[in-house]
């Protein structure tokens, strides 16, 4: 089984789906080049974000086309302030003009693609161990974003934007880097170092809340494809 990865983004992305497929395919290897693959091995390629990953997916549905060795391909990115059925629609139009130009029934039949639509980023998803923050927060601004939404008890997909921020992923990155700091002053995270989210634990926090509550959706997409393919998740 081969894997390809095509990412809206050029750091966190790659560092913790690399770590997570570790620990969910240890038999997996990645390579760097597609001239290097071989069997049971993922490939990762990053984009400049939106709107280059919809270009992207044209040239790598005609790059497996032209070498039919991949299995699956997962399409990544944040869904950010749009609703994510408008964004699910956009990805699925340019897969279905590219499958169609390209011929991949004819020249890939075994390729299946996946869009995993990050609801309303990454920063989202990590939000959703309910063991990053204690009870109650120790430190402002954590303290009082926890008492106007609770992410421990809230789905953290739908938490809106506080003012001061512009975004909704804005805010979900900060309140990420609040509460893991809050967490443990020896802990940090940032988009190049994502630190305890690659963890095998949080991979398996992540998955338990999704679970029990039906919280992250858009994660729990990634964990139903995986788990049809016969990923490992410890909880």
């Amino acid at each position: 089984m081969n894997l390809y990865f095509l990412l809206e983004g050029k750091s966190t992305e790659r560092r913790v789906y690399r770590a997570w497929l570790a620990a969910a395919f240890p038999q997996l290897t990645e390579v760097h080049r597609l001239a290097e693959v071989q069997t049971d091995n993922f490939y990762m390629f990053s984009t400049d974000g939106q709107p280059a990953i919809f270009t992207a997916i044209d040239d790598t549905i005609a790059d497996l086309c032209a070498r039919p060795i991949f299995d699956h391909l997962f399409i990544c990115l944040d869904v950010e302030d749009s609703r994510r059925e408008d964004v699910r629609r956009q990805v699925l139009d340019a897969i279905d003009a590219s499958t169609a130009v390209r011929n991949q029934h004819l020249h890939a039949p075994q390729l299946r693609i996946h869009p995993i639509l990050q609801d309303c980023c990454i920063e989202s998803w990590f939000l959703g161990n309910t063991n990053i923050l204690p009870p109650e927060a120790r430190t402002e601004p954590l303290k009082s974003w926890q008492q106007s939404y609770d992410v421990r008890t809230r789905d953290p997909e739908r938490m809106p934007a506080f003012n001061g921020y512009n975004t909704r992923a804005q805010f979900h990155y900060e309140y990420l880097r609040a509460a893991i700091k809050d967490r443990s002053p020896r802990l940090n995270y940032s988009k190049t170092m994502p630190g305890p989210v690659m963890d095998p634990t949080y991979l398996a926090a992540l998955v338990r809340r999704h679970r029990e509550t039906g919280h992250i959706a858009s994660f729990g997409e990634l964990v139903r494809v995986w788990g049809s393919l016969g990923a490992t998740f410890t909880t």
